[in-house]
């Protein structure tokens, strides 16, 4: 069972600056469906949106709100790049490899 407090958001900018959220009911039972995603955090929703918007049937699981976690109290903060940098990346894949990838961290950025 989950703690009733551990439903309700912290103080945080996202809270303050979000639009007012919708409750949504307890899953109880079974469902079937195509797609289950596990978690309504910014991973989650990014994957179950173009699933919905595309026609699959989608079922997002959260434990608490949507954001809850922490996409909900994150600074924001969404960067392209790799953490080992684009030259060890071209260093195992070559050039044109390596602009492709750098190219899909760029869309990755606009899709947020």
């Amino acid at each position: 069972m989950i703690n009733p407090s551990f439903k309700e958001y912290l103080p945080s900018y996202y809270v303050s600056t979000a639009n007012p959220h919708s409750s949504y009911p307890t899953l109880e039972g079974r469902l079937k469906t195509e797609t289950c995603v596990i978690g309504g955090g910014l991973s989650g929703l990014c994957t179950a949106l173009p699933l919905a918007e595309n026609g699959h049937e989608v079922i997002v699981l959260e434990a608490a709100r949507i954001g809850f976690g922490a996409s909900g109290r994150s600074g924001g903060q969404v960067i392209s790049d790799f953490a080992c940098g684009m030259e060890e990346i071209e260093k195992q894949v070559g050039l044109e490899q390596a602009q492709w990838f750098w190219q899909q961290s760029l869309q990755a950025v606009e899709l947020v």
